[in-house]
């Protein structure tokens, strides 16, 4: 004769860690998938299957084609596994963005006295680290810091003419 028990054995599901590094970048392009590439990892090691959310510290979603200004952002992955036998997991990376520099470009120009200075002449552009057009005020002056501005006249001579920049979202950008 033997005796019997009947009873229960449960079966927790796994914590699965995440292993998230993205690296820092430079202000003016966007979040591409090499930043937002999570990973869930199970029992040695093994991938987990699943899908990931990425939010920033007001839960706001943020996708592959984001812009983020420079600076630190706390971004939080948030993992959904396929299978019953995980855990949901989050976890939390620093994002660097750095600062754009600029690089200012300006024409030497000639004009004949008599003539006003048109925005012609007046032709700096400014570009951020990846050659992009970045949107600002300039100034143009010459000698003692005299502005120079479309309209005006000056005399016959050699003027040598300093641009100064300052960007739009100047935040963003290293000066």
């Amino acid at each position: 004769m033997s005796r019997q028990k009947d009873g229960k054995n449960k079966i927790h599901p796994r914590q699965p860690t995440i292993q998230w590094a993205p690296e820092a970048f430079i202000y003016g392009r966007v979040l591409v998938a090499g930043d937002l590439n999570a990973t869930a990892h199970g029992k040695r090691d093994v991938l987990v299957d699943g899908t990931f959310v990425y939010t920033d510290t007001n839960d706001n979603v943020v996708n592959i084609g984001d812009l983020l200004n420079a600076g630190d952002h706390t971004i939080t992955a948030s993992f959904t596994p396929d299978h019953k036998n995980y855990k949901n997991a989050t976890a939390d990376v620093i994002i660097v963005v750095n600062k754009s520099p600029v690089s200012i470009a300006f024409t030497n120009t000639e004009n004949t006295y008599g003539e006003e200075i048109t925005a012609t002449e007046l032709n700096a552009v400014a570009h951020d680290y990846y050659d992009s057009v970045i949107g600002g005020t300039f100034e143009y002056t010459y000698g003692d810091n005299t502005v120079i501005s479309v309209g005006d006249i000056l005399d016959a001579g050699d003027y040598d003419v300093t641009v100064s920049f300052t960007p739009t979202a100047s935040d963003n950008y290293e000066l």
